[in-house]
């Protein structure tokens, strides 16, 4: 898929983080070109338009480990490799 947004005035995105939405009239040019393909056969389908909105969807958080599982993963791994080295040992 393919979108193209020329912005030939250089004022469409102004700030540095990307905005949650876009105006497209401050763009000269937006135009949308999808092309779906199976690749065994080689058929297509293609659609092609120009865009009258764009907006961006808010993104699921995604949970990071906790400190104290990570922290019992670590003293768990310590363990099984003071066990391993006592049976090395004896």
């Amino acid at each position: 898929m393919d979108v193209d947004l020329n912005d030939w005035s250089g004022t469409a995105l102004d700030g540095t983080a990307l905005p949650g939405s876009l105006d497209l009239a401050r763009f000269g040019y937006s135009y949308l070109n999808l092309r779906i393909e199976d690749q065994s056969t080689g058929d297509a389908v293609v659609a092609f338009g120009y865009l009258s909105s764009l907006q961006s969807a808010p993104a699921a958080a995604v949970p990071e480990p906790s400190t104290v599982s990570l922290l019992f993963v670590g003293m768990a791994g310590l363990l099984a490799r003071r066990k391993f080295a006592r049976r090395q040992a004896a």
